[in-house]
């Protein structure tokens, strides 16, 4: 939290407004206190909490492939024959955090897109800690 100004001269019978910036790099309920210093006074304390929730994840924007004409960037993937050469397409996310996050991909059939906890299999990126590491970062 930044407080605006964080300190100065209050004329008497007057008042200062005071703008509170919360950063929100971190999710979660955080109770603290505000404690304001006043020359020849006591300390005041002030109890502060804080509730700040959402996700770190986010798509970058402006990559070359994805579809942004949605609600949700689309990563077409063209029709596929069967015994056909394998297809690969690539597309980044980014964690906007300032912790690690465990990332795990469901896939499942466009039609059941209202029933998506019933997938039919999932798919988890996990950091590799394995002697490929180097050439393999994730594992899935």
């Amino acid at each position: 939290m930044v407080f605006t100004p964080n300190e100065g001269e209050l004329p008497p019978n007057s008042e200062v407004p005071i703008s509170v910036t919360i950063y929100n790099n971190l999710c979660g309920k955080f109770d603290d206190k505000v404690v304001a210093s006043v020359t020849g006074l006591p300390p005041i304390e002030f109890p502060v909490r804080i509730g700040i929730s959402g996700s770190p994840m986010v798509i970058p924007p402006n990559q070359v492939g994805l579809n942004y004409s949605s609600i949700y960037p689309i990563l077409p993937i063209p029709t596929v024959v069967s015994n056909s050469a394998a297809i690969s397409k690539t597309f980044k996310i980014k964690n906007t955090g300032i912790r690690a996050l465990q990332v795990d991909w469901k896939t499942f059939d466009q039609k059941d897109l209202d029933k998506a906890d019933q997938d039919s299999f999932s798919i988890s990126v996990a950091k590799n800690t394995s002697f490929d590491k180097r050439k393999f970062p994730y594992k899935f």
